[in-house]
């Protein structure tokens, strides 16, 4: 569950109501340097507003936070990381309110769900060229607002890089709602090109790898380019030539959690006694990235079953044994193996190795 796998969900969070206008809005996000601030009427829910909507909006000075707020729904705690992750990538969501009926308990964040990963023990196996690479899109210097309007609010990126002859510049939607809210507004001359130039919104080049991206190569490991990216607060990570979202992000972990799950179900350690918690645990996730291997190379789909019944004999003398069969179902055929031992996890740890030598030889 989301609670349980994040430990806590945010108590303290920035609210606004929904009189409250959306240049004031902007003003709380630039000033706390939020990305998502959930909407109240009272104690009510009314919505999520994010940078998106910010950027789709016209008048910030006058319209009301009701007005532009995404009728984002509450996610219950009970639900799967794996399952918010989706939620967040398929929507664009850069956070999510948790909470039942119509009161809000919580806003989970881009970065809670960084937090959770990089404790993960089997995020160690990945680098970051595992996640989907894409191109940095690029726009003219001379484009006028409304465009890059359109192309914040519909690229995946939510960053855009304005280019022309002299320079690359880089803006991302919160700065562009920032000082979007500050143009006063006012009628195009006949024959003039309406509206502002995005040059004069977009960041200085040399800010961009202090302020709005982490720099990595495709050799980096994932953690550690998630660990800069929580430590910087930033959604993006520039990866050699190309770019990786908080969406890729998202739509991995959600992958990585389902597959994770599929693995739980047809993975398992049976003990016909009690083991220490600590050491049926650490069996549990062994036997994970076990099942991990066998996919790498045949596919998770053809792993039918695999389950360990661990058997304590001797119980309770001071000569007790531990007995483990390993019986394991695949598309390609049955493979048994037993071991015993004094050590639980000596005794697992050589079935394993039993079962990886058997697939081995029949590679």
């Amino acid at each position: 569950m989301i609670e349980d796998v994040l430990g806590r969900v945010k108590q303290q969070y920035q609210a606004v109501q929904s009189d409250t206008r959306v240049s004031e809005v902007v003003g709380v996000m630039s000033k706390q340097g939020l990305y998502a601030v959930p909407v109240l009427d009272g104690n009510t829910y009314v919505g999520l507003i994010t940078a998106s909507d910010i950027v789709a909006s016209r008048n910030p000075t006058s319209t009301k936070a009701r007005t532009i707020a995404s009728r984002v729904p509450l996610v219950p705690k009970d639900s799967g990381v794996g399952e918010v992750c989706e939620r967040m990538w398929r929507n664009s969501l850069i956070a999510v309110p948790v909470g039942e009926g119509d009161r809000i308990e919580g806003l989970i964040t881009f970065w809670d769900i960084l937090e959770w990963a990089v404790g993960k023990e089997d995020l160690k196996d990945y680098l970051i060229s595992d996640v989907d690479i894409g191109e940095f899109p690029e726009i003219p210097a001379d484009e006028d607002l409304d465009s890059a309007r359109v192309n914040l609010r519909t690229e995946d990126i939510s960053k855009l890089v304005v280019g022309d002859e002299r320079m690359k510049r880089l803006i991302d939607e919160k700065e562009y709602a920032e000082r979007i809210s500050r143009i006063p507004k006012r009628r195009a001359k006949t024959g003039e090109r309406r509206g502002e130039k995005v040059k004069m919104l977009a960041s200085d080049a040399k800010n961009i790898s202090e302020r709005i991206l982490v720099h990595a190569r495709r050799t980096d490991e994932l953690g550690g380019v998630l660990e800069r990216m929580i430590g910087n607060r930033v959604t993006h990570a520039k990866v050699d030539e190309g770019i990786v979202t908080y969406r890729d992000i998202l739509r991995f972990l959600a992958d990585t959690e389902e597959e994770d799950k599929t693995r739980s179900q047809k993975v398992k350690v049976i003990c016909k006694h009690q083991l220490p918690e600590s050491v049926k645990s650490r069996m549990d996730s062994e036997l994970r990235d076990f099942a991990g291997y066998y996919a790498d190379k045949h596919g998770l789909e053809s792993l039918k079953e695999l389950k360990i019944n661990v058997k304590e004999t001797n119980r309770g003398g001071s000569n007790r044994t531990y007995e483990m069969k390993a019986n394991m179902v695949t598309d390609r055929g049955r493979l048994h193996a037993k071991k015993t031992g004094w050590d639980a996890i000596n005794v697992f740890n050589e079935l394993v190795a039993a079962l990886k030598k058997s697939i081995r030889r029949g590679d």
